[in-house]
């Protein structure tokens, strides 16, 4: 079941809107985010609420991205909660630290 909220539409647009507030081109040609991948073997319910997931970007392993997919608390559709950032990741998007 959990892989299957996951796998859903709605957990879909929850990812890659998260994607897009991070880098506006993001899952596009101009992107810096140019792809993702789900790591299914990471997946699994979260103590603290909502399910944990794990991306990897642009099919690089160094590029690792980790958060949590929440269903609102009013029966809205998915959202994702805080996220952890590989170095890397962090790197490409958001550039070296002034």
């Amino acid at each position: 079941k959990i892989e299957n909220i996951v796998r859903s539409d709605d957990g879909k647009e929850a990812v890659e809107s998260m994607l897009k507030s991070m880098d506006s081109k993001a899952l596009t040609p101009e992107g810096k985010i140019k792809t993702y991948k789900i790591d299914y073997n990471k997946v699994e319910k979260n103590p603290m609420g909502g399910i944990y997931i794990l991306l990897i970007i642009n099919d690089d392993p160094e590029m690792k991205l980790d958060t949590t997919l929440e269903k609102g608390t009013r029966g809205e559709k998915y959202k994702t909660g805080a996220k952890g950032i590989s170095p890397k990741l962090d790197k490409l998007v958001y550039g070296e630290k002034q």
